[in-house]
């Protein structure tokens, strides 16, 4: 080893030994892991439902039947409706056809909206997602109310139709109360294990030979017994906590 270098070894088989040794610490920042995570799915993360509805987007020159041509650029039109949709006229709008123009404003509402085409098709789902699953589906049915108008004042000879209304659907969207306990337990775990794993290698107190080995990398000479320490002496009498030597009774 050159001068000025110093290497350090991670021994794998301490850090488990360790880490064993400190199970319960373990197991108990899971547990209160868990249990925040309770906490913040049931009191402080909001429920969160959603209302979907699908609308046929047409091509507004397509005056002599379907062709592969008419459904491309159909798919294409897709993309320019959902500009159209965003749009702060079309949403405020849409508020207003909603009745929630003072409960919203048309940023908020952009934000609970999420729209796509239907795998690469023609056919184009709006999502609105609100804590209301009533809501959610009145926001959603007042859209497909408002955009197809909207869309035939912009582009001549628009067409969309409505495929399916949106209806209030009470099932929870996002992450369930378990799966929070569960990532709040790995996420316990691990931090608790990362931090016994610093405070170890930070640790530079010397108690045994292999503390000398690990930390001062220097070969052991010798070793000091421990004179202090009680045992069955010579002839079976018990050793005092000293040592001396004497004749007789003096010490």
């Amino acid at each position: 080893m050159e001068t000025g270098e110093t290497e350090s070894e991670v021994d794998i088989g301490h850090i488990l030994l360790v880490l064993w040794h400190r199970a319960w610490l373990i197991v108990l920042a899971g547990v209160l892991a868990a249990a925040l995570a309770f906490g913040w799915a049931t009191c402080v993360a909001p429920e969160l439902y959603s209302s979907s509805v699908t609308v046929y987007v047409n091509d507004p020159g397509n005056f002599y039947g379907i062709s592969i041509g008419n459904l491309t650029t159909a798919r294409s039109l897709v993309q320019t409706y959902l500009v159209l949709l965003r749009n702060r006229t079309t949403l405020e709008m849409v508020l207003e056809r909603a009745d929630r123009a003072d409960v919203y404003t048309y940023e908020q509402l952009d934000e609970m909206i999420t729209a796509s085409a239907v795998n690469d098709t023609e056919v184009l789902s709006i999502t609105v997602t609100t804590d209301d699953p009533n809501e959610a589906a009145l926001l959603a049915n007042s859209i497909v109310d408002i955009l197809p108008t909207r869309i035939a004042e912009i582009v001549d000879g628009a067409s969309m139709r409505l495929v399916d209304s949106a209806i209030a659907d009470y099932n929870r969207v996002g992450w369930s109360i378990t799966m929070y306990m569960i990532v709040g337990i790995l996420v316990g775990v691990v931090l608790m294990c990362a931090l016994l794993i610093i405070l170890d290698l930070l640790d530079d107190v010397i108690r045994d030979e292999s503390s000398v080995q690990q930390i001062c990398d220097i070969p052991i000479l010798a070793r000091v017994p421990n004179l202090l320490a009680e045992g069955s002496g010579r002839y079976g009498y018990r050793k005092h906590q000293y040592y001396g030597y004497g004749y007789g009774n003096e010490k």
